[in-house]
C-alpha cells in the first residue's frame, strides 16, 4: 500500500471517527430529553440487534443509529445524481458555448499526454468570481468565469493537468466522501446550536427559565468540548493530507509534460497573495503557493 493510498484511507477514518463522535454526542442528548415514545421506530432496531447477537441496551441502540446515518453518505456518494446536486450547490454548472470551446481546447492536450479523451470528462464552469478550478466526484472538473478570462490555453492546460492528477490519485472521491460525512456531523451540531437558541428565548418565562438556562449552557459546554478534543484535531489531520494531495497532483502534471504551463497558470492565479502567517497555513487546504512553486521547479531541473 503506497503513501498516497495510506492518506486517503487515514482521512475517510479520521473523517468517520470524529463525524461519528459528534452525532452520538447529538442521539445521546437527545434519547436523553425526548420522549421515549417519540423513539418507536428506532427502537425496532433492537430486533437487528438481537440478529446480530449483540445486546439490544440503549447504548448499541444509539451506537448503531449513529452508524447508519453516517453510512447512508457512504452508500449513495457514489450516485451521479448527489455529485451534480453537490456541485450545483458549490455554483458550478455544465459548460456551454463558447467557455465549453475554451475549455475543451485546454483539456484536449491534456487528454493527448494522459491517453484520455476529453468526453470521459464532465467540465463544469463555476460562477463566482475567483480565479479557481477544481475537481469533484468521480469524473467533474470545474473552472470559475474568471480563470477562463485570465489563463492562456497552454497554462489552463496545466491547471486542468493538476485536476485531473486529483481524478486520477482518487482524490475527489475521498473528498465527495468526507463532504457528505461532515455535513451530517454540522447538521446535527446546526440542531444543537438551535437548541441553544430556543434556551435563550425562553429564558425570561418563570418555572422553565432555570432549567432552559441549565441545559443550554450544558449543551453549549459539549459543544466547545468536542469542537476542541474532536473537531480540531481531526480538521488539522485532514488538512494535512489535503495539502499533500495537492503536491501530489502537481507532480502529476509534471509527470504529463505540463509541469511549466502549471507554474505559469499558478503564478498568475496567485499574483499579490500575501504570503501566508504559519497559523494560515496550519489551516489551509492548499500549500503555500511558493513552496508549490519551487517543489515544481525542482521537478522541471530534473527533467
Amino acid at each position: 500500500m503506497n503513501s498516497d493510498t495510506i492518506r486517503k484511507v487515514a482521512t475517510v477514518i479520521v473523517s468517520f471517527i470524529s463525524n461519528a463522535i459528534v452525532v452520538n454526542m447529538f442521539l445521546t442528548l437527545a434519547w436523553l430529553f425526548t420522549p421515549i415514545d417519540g423513539w418507536g421506530p428506532v427502537l425496532k432496531l433492537k430486533a437487528l440487534l438481537r440478529f446480530l447477537h449483540i445486546a439490544p441496551n440503549p447504548d448499541n441502540v444509539m451506537l448503531v443509529l449513529t452508524v447508519l446515518m453516517l453510512l447512508v453518505p457512504i452508500l449513495v456518494y457514489r450516485l451521479e445524481y448527489v455529485q451534480r446536486a453537490v456541485l450545483w450547490l458549490m455554483g458550478a454548472r455544465p459548460a456551454e458555448g463558447q467557455e465549453k470551446y475554451w475549455i475543451e481546447s485546454a483539456f484536449s492536450l491534456v487528454c493527448e499526454k494522459s491517453g484520455n479523451a476529453v468526453g470521459d470528462y464532465k467540465l463544469y464552469v463555476l460562477d463566482k468570481n475567483v480565479l479557481n478550478a477544481f475537481a469533484f466526484g468521480r469524473n467533474y472538473i470545474a473552472v470559475s468565469r474568471p480563470l477562463l478570462q485570465t489563463l492562456g490555453k497552454e497554462q489552463l492546460a496545466g491547471v486542468l493537468a493538476h485536476e485531473m492528477g486529483h481524478l486520477k490519485h482518487g482524490d475527489t472521491q475521498m473528498l465527495t466522501l468526507t463532504y457528505c460525512m461532515q455535513n451530517v456531523g454540522l447538521l446535527t451540531l446546526n440542531v444543537l446550536n438551535g437548541v441553544i437558541a430556543i434556551c435563550s428565548w425562553v429564558r425570561g418565562i418563570p418555572g422553565v427559565g432555570i432549567m432552559a438556562s441549565i441545559l443550554g449552557g450544558m449543551i453549549k459546554l459539549i459543544i466547545v468540548v468536542m469542537e476542541l478534543l474532536v473537531s480540531l484535531p481531526a480538521n488539522l489531520v485532514m488538512l494535512f493530507f489535503s495539502r499533500q494531495d495537492e503536491y501530489a497532483a502537481d507532480r502529476y502534471a509534471c509527470e504529463l509534460g505540463l509541469g511549466s504551463q502549471l507554474r505559469d497558470g499558478l503564478k498568475l492565479i496567485c499574483a499579490g497573495e500575501e504570503k501566508m502567517s504559519w497559523f494560515q497555513r496550519l489551516m489551509s487546504t492548499h500549500p503555500d503557493t511558493e513552496n508549490r512553486l519551487k517543489r515544481i521547479d525542482k521537478r522541471l531541473d530534473r527533467q
